[in-house]
């Protein structure tokens, strides 16, 4: 047996994308709104978020979701 690290990345990249994708309509579909940036929790139901390129942003919710991704 030999392994093939090049495909088995470009399979993982693929099945990443897919869920991705997937995760991403059912936020469309149930009216999440999607943020991505750097955030840091500020109370109960606030979070302040640090997108690229822009200033921090403070968002209030009833549910928050911080996502940590896999890097």
């Amino acid at each position: 047996l030999k392994l093939d690290l090049g495909a088995m990345m470009k399979k993982k990249g693929d099945v990443v994308t897919a869920l991705t994708k997937g995760v991403g309509f059912l936020f469309k579909k149930n009216k999440v709104e999607h943020i991505v940036g750097h955030a840091s929790l500020v109370g109960p139901n606030e979070v302040s978020v640090a997108a690229e390129g822009a200033s921090p942003r403070s968002v209030t919710a009833k549910h928050i979701v911080l996502a940590t991704g896999s890097a």
